[in-house]
């Protein structure tokens, strides 16, 4: 079977503005209040923290929800909430002019899900999906004090979407048993920015970053034949944020939220919620 490509201009696409202001609203919020109250010394310490210095293994369980508000079809807006247990990995220090690593390994909180669905044989219905193999955030603290830390760095990540498609422009029905654009294998980099603040017994740890499509690599024959493709589409962007709060005892819980920006013509913007709870071994 051969690929099915629809020349096309491509329009310019803008983000909305409403979209892109709440984004940096958060993102403002967030490091103002982290800064504000890092001025503060009582019962606040980071320096001496179970996690300061330490490398970390995680182990948690917990939900996660994908959905794309703009699918003309109820069945392709969202999926979920679903179950999963997951991995993370990283190393963190709050010394100035230290460097700091976290890697998610999102395949890992869908595997769960996905051996469930085919156990049901519901594997091969047509639903959303929005995952990853490795996403990697690299970064070098310039503000390290007792109870407050920040740093800049980059993101390495890849992001598989799969987006149903129901009908085409010619009217063809796929009964979400095709994928449309911009579903594939997408690897990325961007800037990253870490922001921490420890109280007690507490470090509370927020990661965002912004990554860009540079290469989308095959995934398989069949997928490619499958996807309906548009000549010349513009590749996504994605943006990423993560609050976690780490627990001295190791106990730890997180809230992560990942969005995908369709720069092309079908507006296909996509987010995966995630709520984490689960324990940490420091290394």
């Amino acid at each position: 079977m051969k690929n099915t490509v629809i020349p096309l201009e491509i329009e310019p696409f803008k983000l909305s503005t409403f979209t892109i202001k709440q984004m940096m609203k958060k993102i403002a919020l967030i490091t103002t209040i982290l800064t504000f109250i890092g001025v503060f010394k009582s019962n606040a310490q980071l320096s001496g923290h179970m996690s300061d210095g330490s490398a970390a293994v995680g182990f948690h369980a917990g939900f996660v929800a994908l959905k794309n508000g703009n699918s003309t079809y109820e069945l392709g807006r969202k999926h979920g909430a679903y179950f999963g247990l997951g991995m993370d990995i990283g190393y963190t220090n709050y010394s100035a002019g230290k460097l700091r690593y976290q890697l998610e390994m999102k395949w890992t909180m869908d595997l769960f899900h996905k051996g469930i669905e085919f156990f049901n044989e519901t594997a091969l219905d047509a639903r959303l999906d929005f995952t990853g193999f490795t996403w990697n955030k690299l970064g070098v603290n310039i503000i390290g004090t007792d109870n407050f830390c920040v740093a800049i760095g980059g993101s390495f990540s890849d992001y598989v979407v799969d987006i149903p498609l129901y009908a085409n422009e010619e009217g063809g029905f796929f009964a979400g048993k095709r994928w449309e654009e911009p579903s594939g294998w997408n690897w990325t980099a961007g800037p990253c920015l870490f922001v921490d603040y420890g109280i007690g017994d507490f470090a509370f740890n927020f990661i965002t970053s912004y990554d860009f499509t540079y290469f989308t690599p095959v995934i398989t024959q069949d997928y490619e034949d499958f996807t309906q493709k548009i000549d010349g589409y513009t590749p996504p962007h994605f943006m990423y944020f993560d609050l976690a709060v780490n627990h001295e005892s190791g106990v730890y819980m997180s809230f992560n939220r990942t969005m995908m920006f369709d720069k092309g013509t079908i507006g296909n913007n996509i987010s995966r919620g995630e709520f984490k709870f689960g324990w940490k071994w420091w290394i």
